[in-house]
């Protein structure tokens, strides 16, 4: 294996000779754009309700920092002609966001994909800085998760955020907690379940924090605490569903080669509590995990 360097996301680091023979290919992606590209085959157009008046939003104020790179950047674009000065009475902020660094089963069948992207970035004149982009690495963090070749994983500063998040004191901070919490649900096993008493909680006038709501509070945060990571799936291996039924909620968890690969979590609404069967008997828990597996 060949290896070269590479100068990525604020470091060189190396990387296989085969994927900067692509990238070499296609030097001339990540040039700087010195001119409007060619007339696009598809025109986006907004189609506003009628009557509706123009959306223009005040600046903020910016960190000198920040200032000092949009007047870079906006001097950039002005002197290469690919913006010009608007009297558009529409306007919206303009938001600076620290780029993170953004994998295949062999290098070989990922050679095709950086191919495929450059080649319909070239074809549409769209431009990549160099400098902000990360090939062929083995670990990546996305949208506060961390991927690798052995799976997909928390990204443990998202996790710390609900580790020291404080019991709530109102219906707002409830919402918060179960919004940041819920996006992680597919790592909890019965996640329905276990925030169910803190759910409730969001019900007009129903806020009142007792021992149950403080135990099931903890209990999330415990389990936020050791989420596993979720294996990636080989669709050329046989899939195990084990279910789990509760007066709450029904749980299921896709396994394969005895490691999870994804939970699955459903609260029951109250109606469903006492859901009766065809014989006019009361589900057991039994028929529950058969009928979510059917659905």
């Amino acid at each position: 294996m060949t290896m070269a360097e590479f100068y990525g996301v604020d470091e060189v680091y190396t990387i296989e000779e085969s994927i900067l023979v692509v990238l070499d290919k296609f030097a001339d992606v990540f040039n700087w754009p010195e001119k409007l590209p060619a007339r696009r085959s598809i025109e986006h157009h907004i189609h506003l309700k009628k009557d509706t008046n123009p959306i223009n939003v005040r600046p903020s104020r910016y960190a000198y920092q920040q200032k000092e790179e949009m007047d870079k950047r906006v001097g950039e674009m002005l002197s290469s002609g690919v913006i010009r000065p608007s009297i558009s009475p529409y306007s919206s902020l303009v938001l600076l966001v620290k780029k993170k660094d953004g994998s295949c089963k062999s290098l070989k069948e990922h050679l095709k994909h950086p191919k495929i992207v450059l080649t319909m970035l070239r074809e549409h004149e769209l431009y990549e800085n160099k400098k902000k982009c990360s090939f062929a690495k083995s670990r990546v963090e996305y949208l506060g998760h961390v991927i690798s070749r052995k799976g997909v994983e928390v990204d443990p500063e998202k996790i710390r955020s609900i580790v020291e998040w404080p019991s709530p004191t109102n219906v707002k901070e409830v919402r918060g907690f179960l919004g940041l919490t819920g996006y992680y649900r597919r790592f909890v096993h019965q996640y329905g379940s276990m925030a169910a008493p803190l759910t409730q909680l969001l019900k007009n006038g129903a806020f009142k924090w007792t021992i149950e709501t403080e135990e099931a509070f903890v209990k999330l945060k415990n389990a936020m605490m050791t989420l596993p990571m979720l294996a990636l799936p080989d669709f050329s291996l046989p899939f195990e569903i084990e279910t789990d039924a509760s007066g709450y909620g029904i749980g299921a968890v896709l396994i394969q080669a005895k490691h999870p690969i994804a939970y699955y979590n459903h609260t029951l609404a109250l109606r469903d509590r006492a859901r009766k069967g065809i014989n006019g008997c009361y589900v057991c828990s039994t028929e529950m995990e058969i009928l979510r597996v059917g659905s």
